[in-house]
């Protein structure tokens, strides 16, 4: 039963206390209430109707979509083939846990054609065919049932479309608190307590009003955060593609769309945009809009364009690359996959070309990741250096971050990276979500050995080209990628410079460098880790003025000179990394 309100509430504040009357009248125990569900339709409504950056037309349909019948539930739902036709259609962003929701598979897809009975669906699935019959919509896409799960191509097919299933549907219901399928979206909460009060706040001759919300002990922006659909990495996209999100949480309802943000305490539409609010204006143009962002291409040798730099960096990526990382992927496989649609989104917007999860414009940048230490003990972060980190079989090429199943990170943006390479060709196989390619790349590359091991770090001991004696340099670190033996022989690559003033000016001083461990394997390069030095470490382009120390001799058996310049020598020359 749907709530009635008095057709002349024109003002906001006049609809919500007439809603907040019938909540007093009729009582809210759970978040599956009729007020409940009232408001979530007059936060959509608002949306459609008063928000220009939010999309409100019918989109075309994806290839299949659970027909949930009509609003009064007298059929049961059925897996539709759609012929491509424009209507409304809802998405659902839920955990599938370690309790296996429905499926669909090429033996079970005639079946579901016919019919899916609503009793035999898993409770959130349930729940979400009861919310999508209640706005008076058609169509639900659950991507368990409406992608076959036993058919590769399916899949590969459907995690293609990932950006367009998302950003095309009316609104995303997220089932927050579930764990798994069977927990379901609604809960039970006091909706007395989420109610907020309207005050009249008097200043002169004016008359203004505010709603405050009431603080309760369990409600809070962290315990929504931590919800176990907010800890997976295929979510991410979802929520970040999404055009609306109605968010069902164990305190109650919660509202995302482009243009701002509300829940049950803060309803009237107030909350101010976000990160992904943001990313949303910018990468998800509604309606004929024809916005493109302009990135200019990098420079090659010498200063970049600061134009390109600006436009990456106000794109987030390697911001979301980061987030995405750190949330858990069940299968390692799936790494380029859950992202796909994001990097799509991206694409559309600034024409450039997507490789690996790094982008061609801004390449060099993109290869300055390295494996995030762990927040715990110094023992977790040691695990990365004793334990495999490679993801097998490859899904990706070792200079890309989709390599390895660790959190990555980025260097900071505290000024401005100039590329000290060329990329001269990509040559990158198979399909969008398992790859393999090489980078051919020009620059100046440095012999080097691991020496100490501190950390997450290893480092770095060089030959001096005049005596031949390997010395160790506290001030080179490298971050590996994988275990390495102390004693092995790498190439460091120099990638950039970090400079913190002005990049405009020529006489700046370089602040950091950074450079690809590299390891040589049949006749090729494959990336190991991520080191850098202090910019001014070099003088006269190869020289190391006696900031070296003495090699414990077991590490690196040999004959070592102490508190000397050292000449460590560049190779200017093209390499191929695979």
């Amino acid at each position: 039963m749907e709530i009635e309100l008095e057709e002349d509430s024109k003002s906001i504040d006049c609809y919500l206390k007439q809603l907040f009357q019938k909540r007093y009248e009729q009582g809210d125990p759970d978040t599956s209430s009729d007020c409940s569900f009232q408001l979530a339709a007059w936060w959509l409504d608002q949306c459609r109707n008063n928000h220009s950056t939010c999309p409100s037309a019918q989109s075309v349909l994806p290839s299949r979509v659970i027909n949930v019948g009509p609003p009064d539930g007298c059929s049961e739902p059925f897996l539709y083939e759609s012929r491509h036709e424009s209507a409304l259609y809802i998405t659902l962003s839920h955990c599938w846990g370690d309790l296996p929701p429905l499926t669909t598979t090429t033996t079970t897809l005639a079946q579901r054609k016919q019919t899916i009975l609503l009793e035999e669906l898993p409770k959130t699935f349930q729940d979400a065919v009861i919310i999508t019959r209640r706005f008076n919509v058609r169509y639900l896409w659950i991507d368990s049932l409406c992608i076959l799960q036993d058919s590769a191509s399916d899949w590969e097919t459907h995690s293609s479309r990932m950006c367009s299933i998302y950003k095309n549907s009316l609104l995303t219901i997220a089932a927050t608190h579930a764990p798994n399928s069977s927990v379901g979206c609604f809960a039970q909460r006091d909706g007395f307590l989420c109610q907020p009060h309207l005050i009249d706040h008097y200043e002169s001759q004016t008359v203004s009003s505010f709603w405050i919300a009431r603080l309760t002990a369990n409600r809070s922006s962290s315990s929504f955060f931590n919800s176990p659909l907010f800890r997976r990495a295929w979510v991410y996209q979802e929520e970040m593609l999404s055009s609306r999100t109605l968010y069902y949480t164990a305190e109650g309802l919660r509202w995302r769309c482009r243009t701002c943000k509300a829940s049950e305490s803060y309803p009237d539409l107030s909350i101010g945009m976000d990160d992904i609010n943001r990313f949303q204006q910018k990468f998800l143009p509604s309606g004929n809009s024809k916005y493109r962002m302009d990135i200019k291409p990098l420079g090659r040798f010498g200063y970049a364009n600061i134009d390109a730099l600006g436009a990456l960096r106000r794109s987030r990526w390697h911001e979301i690359v980061e987030e995405y990382t750190v949330r858990l992927l069940k299968n390692p496989s799936d790494k380029l996959a859950a992202l796909l649609g994001i990097a799509d989104a991206v694409g559309n917007v600034t024409g450039e070309e997507y490789i690996a999860g790094l982008w061609k414009g801004s390449l060099f940048l993109d290869l300055l990741w390295f494996i995030k230490p762990y927040s715990g003990s110094k023992s977790a972060d040691q695990s990365v250096i004793v334990s495999p980190t490679r993801i097998f079989p490859q899904v990706a090429p070792s200079w890309s971050w989709a390599s390895v199943n660790r959190p990555i990170q980025f260097p900071g943006n505290e000024g401005y990276f100039v590329s000290s390479v060329t990329v001269m060709a990509e040559n990158i196989q198979g399909t969008a979500t398992c790859l393999s390619g090489t980078l051919r790349v020009y620059g100046l590359i440095r012999r080097a050995f691991v020496a100490h091991k501190s950390g997450l770090s290893y480092s770095i001991a060089v030959e001096d080209k005049k005596s031949g004696k390997l010395q160790g340099i506290p001030a080179i670190k490298l971050v590996p990628d994988e275990p390495i033996q102390p004693g092995t022989m790498l190439w460091l690559l120099e990638l950039a410079h970090l400079h913190t003033d002005d990049p405009k000016r020529l006489n700046i001083s370089c602040n950091r460098v950074y450079s690809l461990g590299l390891n040589y394997v049949d006749g090729n390069f494959r990336r190991v880790g991520l080191a850098s030095w202090p910019g001014g470490m070099l003088t006269y382009g190869d020289l190391i003025e006696r900031c070296t120390r003495r090699i414990d001799d077991k590490t690196i058996p040999g004959t070592y000179i102490s508190k000397e310049n050292v000449w460590w020598s560049p190779i200017l020359d093209d390499f191929v990394i695979l």
